[in-house]
Order: C-alpha cells, then sequence, then structure tokens
C-alpha cells in the first residue's frame, strides 16, 4: 500500500492547525512508494485526550459478533475487541437520528502475537520446515507493520496498554444501532483507545484502499469473450 501524500493533503479539513496537518504529512509520507519496505514509526498514533462519544476508529471491548464454525458450517455467538468501521456522524444513534436507520459497522481487532500463532499453526499443517515458517512469519510481520497487505490494519502498543494488534479489514459485521443506545456508556467507560488524527487518517486510507481500487484496471463496457 502506497500513496501520494501530496494527493491526502487535500482533504485536510479547515480547522487542523498547520501542526496538525504537519504531524499528519509526516506519519503518513512514510507509505510512499519509495520508502515502503523501510521500517515505519509509529509515534503519536493514539489520541491522548477522552471524547465523551464513540469515533471511528475507536478500539473497543468486547462486541458481539458471529463466529463461523467450519465443520456444521454454521455461525455462532462470540466476543471479540473491535475496530469501529461506521463513521462518526453515523454512530451517534441518538443525537443524529435518521429517517433510514443504520447499522454500526466493526472489523475484529486481534493481538499481533494470536495473529501470527494462527499463522504458525496453518504452517505447520503444510509440513514446512520449522525455518521455513519462522522466515515467513518474520517477512509477514514486517509487512504488517509496513501496512503493506491491503486487508489487514496494523496498530501498534498503545499507552493504555493494549499490545501490538492488527484489525481484520476482510471481516465486518455489524451491531443494532438500537443497542448501541444501552451499551454505548459502557463501550465509552472501557474504551481501549481512541486513533489520533495521523492515525486516523492512516485508517480511512487504508479502508479505502482495501474496499475501494480506483482505477480498478477493469474495462467493465468491453464485451466478455
Amino acid at each position: 500500500m502506497a500513496f501520494d501524500v501530496t494527493e491526502v493533503a487535500r482533504l485536510f479539513p479547515a480547522f487542523l492547525s498547520d501542526t496538525e496537518k504537519d504531524r499528519i504529512t509526516q506519519g503518513l509520507s512514510q507509505f510512499g512508494e519509495s520508502v515502503a519496505t523501510t521500517p515505519k514509526l509509529y509515534n503519536d498514533f493514539f489520541a491522548t485526550g477522552v471524547s465523551d462519544y464513540l469515533l471511528q476508529g475507536d478500539l473497543l471491548p468486547s462486541i458481539r459478533l458471529p463466529v463461523w464454525q467450519s465443520g456444521p458450517a454454521i455461525f455462532t455467538k462470540g466476543y471479540t475487541n473491535a475496530l469501529l468501521i461506521a463513521n462518526t456522524c453515523d454512530v451517534d444513534v441518538v443525537g443524529n437520528p435518521r429517517n433510514v436507520p443504520k447499522e454500526v459497522g466493526f472489523v475484529p481487532l486481534v493481538p499481533l502475537a494470536d495473529f501470527t500463532a494462527a499463522l504458525t499453526r496453518k504452517f505447520q499443517t503444510q509440513a514446512l520446515k520449522p525455518a521455513t515458517i519462522k522466515t515467513k512469519l518474520q517477512n509477514i510481520e514486517k509487512e504488517l507493520r509496513g501496512q503493506l497487505l491491503t486487508n489487514v490494519f496494523y496498530l501498534p502498543a498503545s499507552p493504555g496498554g493494549l499490545p501490538e494488534c492488527v484489525a481484520l479489514l476482510d471481516r465486518p459485521f455489524w451491531f443494532p444501532s438500537s443497542e448501541l443506545v444501552a451499551v454505548g456508556p459502557e463501550l465509552l467507560k472501557n474504551r481501549l483507545a481512541t486513533l489520533s488524527q495521523w492515525g486516523y487518517y492512516l485508517f480511512i486510507l487504508k479502508l479505502s484502499y482495501h474496499l475501494c481500487r480506483l482505477p480498478e484496471e477493469r474495462d467493465r463496457n468491453s464485451e466478455q469473450a
């Protein structure tokens, strides 16, 4: 995932100070094409202040979700820490009522150690040599921290004690907005972390890049063989 930061800068809202704009630009510039493989710095990735409402990109604890059970081929109920992908306005179901209700979207948030442990088990079933598995995992972790995998958003350890995590962008699920009214205060109280301005912009870019590829490089109007 690489992009032109000068294009991103056009999206900055007017209320941001020059200092904030510079910090966002500095953070995002690490992901340009020319530096795609260099180690990334995630200083100030999380906000230091606390808002009194939920924000897009918030890291939240124990959200209910459907869990796929491959054996019986059914979904069961489970819980996961999650990253809120619905936009901030839509999450405000009380202060911003809609004629057409909108539900609240999340993606699972998994500790990096658990994510790589699952990959290790997968590689072991392929009868790979331990040295090969180790090399594969090292390369994957480097790609994750560099935001090079389009379907996974890497988050560094937070000051509040949350370890390195990955948000699985290709496994979205929804939560009833009507129930969010009841559980919202508890989620706010136990919120794991909030993204800073530059962390938020990186998240939005990563989510957009995962969902939308423009140009798609496919001619939808051409005749198919």
